[in-house]
């Protein structure tokens, strides 16, 4: 066997085929055909279209899908850390006899599947100097916990002004920390929902 014949042995899957097409192997297995690229040249090593496909059927998929998906659960990690700190806030406070401002039976619901318990008063069916007085006569103090959205800041706000009116102290820091998940939520019922896909998302549960 001549010099010749062993170079072609040692190369079998690079090799000029007239006329000028180069051969190159892909990832699938498929041999592709690129004009014009001698060995060495720049479009050596290029993503061919033939690679692409192997790509998209999921044989080797891209980094950038990878770090999505990483991306995403450390954002849903962060979240969850900060919305069960802002629960254990809300218990803490509950079961010094605080009592809970919310807007309905759906919100108190919600509350008790995370695990808080207290004194729970609903605004939406009554007057908010009814509500303020109320939660006066329990301990002077009240946690107003109404929905994030523009209704619930009105409820939020007058409940409020009628309790200082009274000499008592609205707790309202605890909402506006939760205005951060608005986009995530504004019905506080909806807030265990929020919890719950948190932990799915992290496979936690």
């Amino acid at each position: 066997m001549n010099s010749g014949a062993r170079e072609r042995v040692h190369e079998p899957l690079r090799y000029w085929v007239p006329p000028r097409v180069w051969r190159e192997p892909s990832y699938d297995g498929r041999t592709t055909l690129t004009q014009d690229s001698p060995p060495g040249s720049a479009s050596r090593g290029r993503i061919t279209s033939s690679m692409k496909r192997g790509v998209r059927v999921g044989r080797h998929r891209p980094q950038s899908l990878r770090e999505d998906k990483i991306m995403r659960r450390i954002e849903a990690l962060e979240k969850y850390i900060e919305i069960k700190e802002l629960i254990n806030l809300i218990s803490g406070m509950a079961s010094s006899g605080l009592p809970l401002i919310v807007e309905g039976k759906r919100d108190i619901e919600s509350l008790r599947e995370l695990g808080i318990s207290g004194n729970f008063i609903a605004a939406s069916s009554r007057p908010p100097w009814e509500i303020a007085e109320r939660a006066f006569l329990l301990g002077r103090e009240a946690l107003v916990l109404t929905d994030l959205d523009e209704k619930g800041e009105e409820i939020a706000k007058e409940i409020s002004r009628h309790i200082e009116e009274l000499g008592g102290n609205p707790h309202r820091e605890i909402r506006e920390k939760m205005l951060r998940f608005k986009k995530d939520f504004t019905r506080i019922e909806d807030m265990s929902q929020f919890v719950r896909k948190l932990e799915e998302r992290m496979n936690i549960v």
